[in-house]
C-alpha cells in the first residue's frame, strides 16, 4: 500500500475505497495580531477513523479545534459535520451538529455524581423531579458500550483522572457525538490507564465515531492512530497512513529543516570527588508522603520518576512550602532551618515551584508575559508604564522566549512558551532550589528541547533542579540522578546512565524491596 496527500490533506490508501467523510474543514484561515494561526487549512476524516494531529506548540492545533469546539471563528472558510455546513461561534451548534472536545483539562463538577456529570444539561423531570433510576439506567448502557465499571452515583470529583475522562467520553457519547476531540488525553494517565483508553478508543472507532487525538507523545500516536496530519506554521504539511510513517518523518515534517540541539548531561569526568550538599530534608511527612531523607547537590539536575500517584508531586509541594500540614527537617548548606509552612517561607529559603497545572496554579492568564515573569517583585522588575526591565528581557532570552512578546496576554501562548515564562521567572527573581513538577507536560518537542536546555543552563550557572517527569525516558536522558518514588516513598537512588527499565524495576518493586542504593 501506498499513501497519497490530496489538496485537502487526506491520507488514502490507494485502490481502497474510503468511507463517508464525516468532518470537511474547507480551507480555513485565522489570524490573530502577529500571527497567522491557520493558513488555508483543509482536512477530510472519516467516520470510525482515528486521525492524530501532531505538529509543535504555535502550530495551529488549538486554534483548528477551538473553531470546530465554537470556540472562535475564522476569517475564512468553512466546515462540513456529516455534509452540513457548521455554524461558528456557537458551542451549543458543534454540540448539536456531533462535535465534542475533551481538553487536557479535564471539565467534571467535582459535586456532582458521574451520572449526572455525564448527562449535564439533558436531565428530564417529572413535575421537578429528576429520575436517578433513569439516569443511572442509561449510565450503564454508556458504560457497557465502552467497557468501563465507573458507578453511576459516586462524586465525580473523588475518581482518578482515568476514570473522570471515560466520564467525559460518555458525555459525548450521550450527545450522539460524531467527532471525538481529544487533546493530551493521556498526559496525566499511567501506563495501565493509557492502555484502558486506548481500548476505548478503539472501540469508538469500531462502532463509527470519528477521533482526532492531539498528541506529543509521537510513540503513542503512532500506536493508536488510523492516520496522521502533521502541523507546521499554521499549514498541514503531511497527511499520511500510520503504519507507513515513523517518529523521524513526523518530527522531521514539525520542523521543517531545523534540528533540534543535543541537550546531553555533562561528562562525569572532571566533576567534584565531594559535592557540596545544599539541601537535606529528613523525616518528611506530607499528604500520601513519608520519605526518610532526601539531598540535593549544588548544580546537580535531579529526576523524581515513579508512577501516577507515587507521590512526586507531594513530595514537591512539600519542599516548596505549598502545603502547610507537611512536615519535617531541613537544612541549607548545612544548617538547619525552620520547615517552610507557605511559599513565602520557602521562596525566603531559595527554594521555587513550577507548579504542574501551569495555567491554574502558575500564572495568571489574563496579565501580559511581561507581568508574569515579575510577580515576585513586581515594582522592582517593571517600571511604572508597566516597562520590563532589562533583568526581564535577559531572562526570557535565555530560556528561548520571544521578548517582542512580552507585552502580549499570557493566556493566548501555547503551554511550551507559558512553560518559558514560569522557568524565566526564577531566573529574573533568582533563587538556589528549582523545583519543577512536569515541566514538558503538553508541550512540543521543540519547546521540550528549550525547557531542558534551560535546565541545564541553570545547573551550570549554580542553581539545583529536582524535576519530576511521567516520562522516564526523560528523566533518564537528563537527570544527574534519578530518586525513584513508590507508594509515597523514596525506593531507590540510581546513577546517570540507568535505563527505564531499570526504573521500572524499582518503580514496581519487582523484587518486593522498599530500599535505597
Amino acid at each position: 500500500m501506498s499513501v497519497q496527500q490530496d489538496a485537502d490533506g487526506v491520507g488514502r490508501t490507494s485502490g481502497a475505497p474510503h468511507p463517508e467523510h464525516v468532518l470537511s474543514v474547507h480551507r480555513i484561515t485565522k489570524a490573530f495580531p502577529g500571527v497567522l494561526a491557520l493558513d488555508d487549512v483543509s482536512l477530510k476524516i472519516n467516520q470510525g477513523e482515528v486521525r492524530a494531529l501532531v505538529g509543535e506548540n504555535g502550530a495551529g492545533k488549538s486554534t483548528l479545534m477551538k473553531i470546530l469546539a465554537g470556540a472562535e471563528v475564522p476569517d475564512q472558510g468553512s466546515v462540513e459535520v456529516a455534509a452540513k455546513i457548521l455554524q461558528f461561534g456557537n458551542p451549543r451548534a458543534s454540540t448539536q451538529a456531533g462535535i465534542s472536545m475533551i481538553y487536557q483539562e479535564l471539565n467534571v463538577i467535582a459535586g456532582l455524581t458521574a451520572s449526572e456529570n455525564v448527562f449535564l444539561g439533558q436531565w428530564k423531570s417529572t413535575a421537578g423531579w429528576i429520575s436517578t433510576g433513569a439516569l443511572n439506567k442509561s449510565f450503564r448502557y454508556l458504560s457497557e458500550r465502552i467497557g468501563t465499571s465507573v458507578p453511576p452515583d459516586v462524586l465525580a470529583g473523588s475518581l482518578p483522572l482515568g476514570q473522570q475522562q471515560l466520564v467525559e467520553i460518555m458525555r459525548a457519547l450521550s450527545r450522539e457525538c460524531r467527532v471525538l476531540v481529544m487533546d493530551e488525553p493521556t498526559a496525566a494517565l499511567g501506563p495501565e490507564e493509557r492502555e484502558h483508553l486506548f481500548s476505548v478508543i478503539r472501540t469508538l472507532r469500531d462502532g463509527g465515531t470519528a477521533v482526532i487525538f492531539i498528541s506529543h507523545d509521537l510513540d503513542e500516536v503512532l500506536q493508536i492512530a488510523d492516520t496522521v496530519t502533521v502541523m507546521r506554521e499554521g499549514k498541514t504539511v503531511i497527511t499520511g497512513l500510520a503504519e507507513e510513517l515513523d517518529k523521524k518523518q513526523l518530527v522531521s515534517a514539525m520542523l521543517g529543516g531545523r534540528t533540534l540541539s543535543s541537550v546531553g548531561r555533562p561528562s562525569a569526568e572532571g566533576s567534584r570527588s565531594k559535592p557540596r550538599c545544599i539541601l537535606n530534608a529528613t523525616d518528611v511527612k506530607a499528604a500520601r508522603v513519608s520519605v526518610d531523607s532526601f539531598q540535593l547537590n549544588e548544580s546537580e539536575v535531579v529526576g523524581l520518576a515513579g508512577l501516577v500517584g507515587s507521590g512526586r508531586t507531594e513530595f514537591l509541594e512539600a519542599l516548596a512550602g505549598a502545603d502547610p500540614y507537611a512536615s519535617g527537617q531541613l537544612s541549607r548548606d548545612g544548617k538547619s532551618i525552620k520547615w517552610p509552612r507557605n511559599v513565602r517561607a520557602a521562596l525566603q529559603a531559595g527554594i521555587a515551584l513550577v507548579p504542574e497545572e501551569r495555567k491554574k496554579d502558575g500564572l495568571v492568564l489574563s496579565l501580559p508575559a511581561a507581568e508574569n515573569v515579575a510577580l515576585p517583585a513586581l515594582g522592582r522588575n517593571l517600571s511604572f508604564s508597566g516597562r520590563p526591565s532589562p533583568v526581564i528581557q535577559e531572562a526570557v532570552e535565555r530560556v528561548g522566549f520571544d521578548v517582542t512578546r512580552l507585552s502580549t496576554t499570557t493566556g493566548t501562548f501555547s503551554g511550551g512558551n507559558q512553560q518559558k515564562l514560569l522557568l524565566a521567572r526564577w531566573l529574573a527573581n533568582p533563587v538556589e532550589i528549582l523545583l519543577l513538577d512536569e515541566p514538558t507536560r503538553g508541550i512540543d518537542i521543540g519547546a521540550k528541547a528549550d525547557v531542558f536546555r534551560s535546565m541545564r543552563s541553570l545547573a551550570d550557572g549554580g542553581y539545583s533542579v529536582v524535576f519530576a517527569s511521567s516520562e522516564l525516558e526523560e528523566v533518564c536522558e537528563h537527570a544527574d540522578r534519578i530518586v525513584v518514588f513508590s507508594g509515597g516513598r523514596i525506593v531507590a537512588e540510581l546513577p546517570n546512565g540507568s535505563t527505564v527499565a531499570d526504573v521500572l524495576h524499582h518503580a514496581y518493586s519487582v523484587d518486593g524491596k522498599r530500599e535505597v542504593n
